[in-house]
């Protein structure tokens, strides 16, 4: 929903959003770990830091301290450890999607200024724990590589399936093999790359992983990944998983879908992004002026050709004060 106002600027999506953050500022014991990215998202939107304070006072430090009580579960005194066993716990027989729930775990932590240490462990432990060649590895790399990247969190796997991989960009690398050259998605196995194999859910992970990485280096895979998106969105405006997908449409998908436009595509010259185009923009492209090779500069190099420069500042102008 926060994308899609951000989109938008639809007063009725505002007011919604106003609506589902009195909720959260309302949570004492039921959070769940992907609530810290929607408290930065309505802070962006409502010009605040009251979201994310609550959600990090609330949930994150309690958890940190050991005195927070779970309803969902109803644990006492439950720590952070014990919050991250809980979420392996879940995907004992699928052990590529705890990679990627941790991994978003770990974002939304990161998201709210919480402590990330021990939830970039569990990543590092769960990427190297990926078995190639069983659903959602692809989305299990995508997702454990999103949360590290956007953390600022180095990886060098010492063993499992990406030993080969030194570093963050290593992993990026292995992440861009995987997508279909005919399409521009991503497949539901690593091994299933023939054009009718694209998962969305796989393709709007891998989108943002990469955009998350080194937007520069990976911007044509990001570009082609964003183009299969929107080619095969509904006419509705939402999305199935797969073409064809016996589910049909499904609101997961399409707020996956819409997330990774939103941080892969934002509007030119909405740098924050906060769906404005404005003096917080401008002065983020002032502060990059004449960088070069800095990956996205902050989201600066607006045009990809790794330096910004006045053809930045004249993207940035086309847009400037709209919503």
């Amino acid at each position: 929903m926060a994308c899609a106002y951000n989109r938008t600027g639809n007063p009725d999506l505002r007011l919604a959003l106003f609506g589902a953050g009195q909720k959260l500022l309302l949570k004492t014991n039921d959070f769940y770990a992907n609530e810290g990215a929607f408290a930065a998202a309505l802070d962006k939107i409502f010009r605040t830091t009251a979201y994310s304070t609550h959600v990090r006072t609330a949930f994150y430090d309690q958890l940190a301290a050991g005195t927070y009580y779970d309803a969902v579960s109803d644990t006492h005194n439950m720590t952070t450890a014990m919050y991250i066993q809980a979420k392996r716990d879940l995907y004992i027989s699928q052990p590529n999607g705890a990679a990627w729930e941790l991994g978003l775990s770990l974002y939304d932590a990161w998201s709210v200024g919480a402590p990330t240490a021990l939830w970039a462990d569990a990543v590092k432990i769960s990427l190297e724990q990926i078995v190639l060649g069983e659903e959602s590895d692809v989305l299990g790399l995508a997702g454990a590589l999103y949360g590290l990247a956007s953390a600022g969190i180095e990886c060098d796997p010492l063993s499992g399936p990406f030993a080969a991989a030194d570093n963050l960009q290593g992993l990026a690398d292995i992440l861009a093999s995987y997508q279909i050259p005919s399409s521009g998605g991503f497949p539901f196995q690593y091994d299933v790359v023939e054009g009718g194999s694209e998962f969305l859910q796989e393709t709007a992970y891998a989108a943002r992983a990469l955009n998350a990485v080194d937007r520069a280096r990976f911007f044509t895979a990001i570009q082609h990944a964003n183009a299969y998106i929107v080619s095969v969105q509904l006419a509705t405006g939402g999305w199935e998983n797969s073409v064809g997908d016996l589910l049909g449409e499904r609101n997961v998908i399409t707020s996956d879908c819409l997330t990774a436009l939103e941080m892969t595509m934002p509007k030119s010259g909405d740098l924050e992004p906060d769906g404005r185009v404005d003096l917080r923009d401008l002065g983020i492209l002032s502060q990059n002026w004449n960088r070069s090779n800095c990956g996205t500069c902050n989201n600066a190099d607006i045009n990809g050709d790794h330096t910004v420069d006045l053809v930045d500042l004249l993207l940035l102008s086309e847009n400037w004060m709209t919503k």
